[in-house]
């Protein structure tokens, strides 16, 4: 299964977000469904049922360890690469690299290595399109504390792709 730990904003960060980009299309994005907005920690790539239960106990360690962190988002829009539309999430990398560090023997992804870079992910551009630079500065801001961290798996369906939860962990160190 394809594993990823998540910060997921607070409810008042996504309605805020949305007032931000509504109103802003193009045929050319695919726009995230707003439920899917989160801050992806670490992405562990594909792993098997033993590693995917080392990372459960990988997760409820950190956040026995971490304390509650405040995410900061904005302050507007910009691009990651020319294909993807983000809004910047500041604060969280202590986080991150506490939770990179618990996952790093259970880690299967070749970006394992990436700098983490925290980010909403909004839209991507379609059928290796890019992103209009006219949806970068959209301002936006908003903040929250992260008070849990999630473990997801992200299966691929028909429809795009669905978020299950394979174990969630309070902050509380």
């Amino acid at each position: 299964m394809r594993l990823f730990v998540a910060a997921w904003p607070a409810g008042q960060v996504v309605d805020g977000v949305a007032s931000a980009v509504d109103g802003h299309d193009d045929p050319g994005l695919r726009w995230v469904e707003r439920p899917k907005w989160h801050v992806t920690l670490d992405f562990l790539g594909s792993v098997d049922d033993e590693r995917a239960s080392a990372a459960v106990d990988a997760i409820a360690r950190v956040g026995a360890a971490s304390p509650p962190a405040r995410a900061v988002l904005g302050p507007e829009t910009s691009l990651l690469g020319r294909s993807v539309l983000c809004a910047p999430v500041a604060g969280l990398d202590e986080l991150a690299r506490s939770v990179r560090e618990a996952m790093a023997p259970i880690n299967a992804s070749p970006d394992r290595d990436r700098p983490f870079v925290g980010h909403l992910t909004l839209a991507r551009a379609q059928r290796r399109g890019s992103i209009p630079r006219r949806f970068a500065g959209i301002a936006l801001s908003g903040s929250w504390l992260v008070e849990t961290i999630a473990l997801m798996s992200s299966v691929s369906d028909e429809g795009g792709s669905r978020y299950e939860t394979v174990g969630v962990a309070m902050l509380s160190g």
